[in-house]
């Protein structure tokens, strides 16, 4: 009888083998980990990007909820577009004061400047623009203002008329200026108007 000469253990063969398994299951899973962080990242971003326009909108809203009618205003909305293919848009508006919460009529602009929406109240019977600016939101890669006239027809671009249309809806699109690769978030709101 012979015995045999076979010692427990592994050959060299196996563990080259076995190393070599690992290897591809390491090189899998990392690559599944990675697309996981990067899937999750530009989910966050989206969700932020969300998060800033649903703010800008409700800002937007509160000041057309509060808009002042033209005889008090001595002035309506008025919406053009600039130079660069966004709009701008000039919204008469009722501002309580903060330290006796009266209320006084004040005047808004919206626009975009390098990227930036701006918010720029000022008082109403200001001689001129301020110069100071209120960025409310960066990465803005368009903004548009579209206005609905009053007695119905289609959605008219400008708003030059007297008065108020009967709603404004807002277009706005929004990217993250640091990572612009991770997406862009486009939101649309309509705000009735109920003042002439």
């Amino acid at each position: 009888m012979r015995k045999s000469r076979r010692s427990a253990g592994f050959t060299l063969l196996e563990l080259i083998v076995v190393i070599g398994l690992m290897g591809v299951v390491s090189a899998l899973g990392g690559i599944s980990f990675f697309y996981m962080m990067d899937g999750w990242s530009t989910l966050r971003t989206r969700t932020e990007l969300d998060r800033r326009a649903e703010n800008v909108l409700d800002t937007m809203g509160r000041d057309f909820r509060t808009a002042i009618a033209s005889p008090l205003a001595q002035m309506g909305l008025v919406g053009t577009t600039q130079e660069d293919g966004n709009d701008l848009v000039t919204i008469p508006f009722a501002a309580p004061t903060i330290p006796d919460n009266r209320v006084i009529g004040a005047i808004v602009q919206y626009h975009v400047f390098e990227g930036e929406l701006i918010r720029t109240p000022y008082d109403i019977d200001s001689e001129e623009i301020p110069e100071t600016r209120h960025a409310i939101v960066k990465g803005v890669v368009s903004l548009r203002f579209e206005y609905a006239p009053r007695g119905g027809g289609p959605w008219q671009t400008e708003w030059l008329e007297e008065g108020f249309p009967a709603a404004v809806r807002v277009s706005l699109t929004l990217t993250d200026p640091d990572r612009p690769t991770r997406g862009v978030v486009s939101r649309k709101a309509v705000f009735p108007l109920y003042v002439e």
